[in-house]
């Protein structure tokens, strides 16, 4: 859900387009009901839902309760939280299906988690998936842990879908299709997000597309960023300024008045970097996806 970017484009509020996060710089994820950020030095800390708390409740999966160490990237679906090692070692934690068939090895460069799936690819951009095939939904005719084949210059997954940027920078997407978050338009693209069931992306002049069930139209550009959430989404301009549309049930769509360099919408709250480095949450809070804790509140 947080825009994924091809290499050598704008870097501001997005992964550079080389997925691998900068670690001199703070990153966050919004996902279902619980956040992670890495800090500075590449460590992760994670909020809401899963994270050992007495509010977590029966929703408690340990998706927020990642082991100590440095991460070179990381990404929140679903239920769970992936990352990747300094050495390209992929690791996960919470619900049992979405950490299945996690692959072995190092050198992977790349993540991009769905969902309840998860994908990863070393240096040349060929994906391998692993996870729930088909969501939450056993009924479901596609396989999310079969990807097409690539490479693709970068991936991004949804809640039941996932959507990649080819080498000629066309679009395509596969999994769930009856809200058509599938429906990708023609044309060349920079950035793609996919949401929970809509899937947004930036054009070379700064335009957003959106397409599925959006929820609302987006506003004029140029945008820098996109991150596409449950029914609402986000955009970033040059200037740091956040526009967000699309649900606002729990003011997940109405950004606080600061400036930011990264933007990440989850399914009913949003997150983001302040250009201070401190991170900043705001919508549905109903597990503590928005309590930011003061120390990374700070940062």
């Amino acid at each position: 859900m947080k825009a994924r970017f091809i290499r050598g484009w704008l870097a501001l509020g997005g992964l550079g387009g080389c997925v691998v996060p900068e670690p001199a710089r703070p990153h966050v994820q919004a996902g279902r009901s619980h956040t992670c950020a890495s800090d500075r030095e590449g460590a992760l800390w994670c909020w809401g839902a899963g994270d050992g708390t007495s509010e977590s409740g029966w929703f408690d999966y340990g998706q927020a309760s990642p082991p100590a160490g440095r991460r070179s990237a990381f990404e929140v679906g679903a239920d769970h939280t992936c990352w990747l090692d300094e050495v390209g070692a992929v690791g996960c934690v919470g619900g049992d299906q979405p950490v299945a068939g996690i692959p072995s090895g190092d050198g992977y460069v790349g993540l991009s988690a769905g969902g309840w799936h998860t994908c990863a690819w070393r240096a040349d951009r060929v994906p391998i998936c692993w996870g729930n095939p088909n969501g939450d939904d056993p009924q479901a005719r596609f396989d999310l842990t079969t990807p097409p084949s690539g490479p693709f210059e970068v991936m991004d997954g949804g809640g039941w879908h996932h959507c990649a940027l080819k080498p000629d920078l066309s679009l395509t997407c596969w999994g769930y299709a009856e809200d058509g978050q599938l429906d990708a338009p023609l044309g060349a693209f920079v950035a793609v997000s996919a949401g929970e069931r809509q899937t947004c992306a930036l054009d070379p002049k700064g335009e957003v597309t959106c397409w599925g069930s959006t929820g609302g139209n987006p506003p004029p550009g140029p945008f820098v960023a996109v991150s596409a959430g449950g029914a609402h989404a986000c955009a970033l301009r040059e200037s740091g300024d956040a526009a967000c549309w699309g649900s606002n049930d729990d003011g997940q769509a109405a950004p606080p008045t600061e400036l930011f360099v990264e933007l990440s919408a989850g399914w009913d709250h949003t997150c983001g970097v302040t250009v201070a480095g401190g991170i900043r949450c705001w919508g549905r809070s109903d597990y503590g996806q928005t309590e930011v804790p003061p120390e990374v509140g700070a940062w």
